[in-house]
């Protein structure tokens, strides 16, 4: 997509030469949003692990996959116990 503005909730959003143009005028090119969703995945992961926290629930450890929030609280809970 070429020169063209975006609109709806993309508003103020465009593509000018073939890169991503945000509201505030930073450029985006196609390697650059490869990391994006990355970064936002990263971003959700975190808010989720703090309302978590604040909602006290407990950790979830199934010995498979080791989840970043869980091993995290675990830590905590051991320094505080120490």
């Amino acid at each position: 997509m070429r020169d063209r503005k975006l609109t709806g909730r993309w508003a103020g959003f465009s593509f000018v030469r073939g890169v991503l143009v945000t509201p505030e005028g930073r450029e985006f090119g196609p390697d650059d949003l490869s990391w994006l969703g990355l970064t936002v995945g990263i971003a959700r992961e975190w808010k989720l692990m703090m309302s978590e926290d604040r909602a006290g629930k407990p950790a979830r450890i199934d010995g498979k996959v080791v989840q970043l929030r869980d091993a995290l609280r675990v830590r905590q809970a051991e320094r505080k116990r120490a």
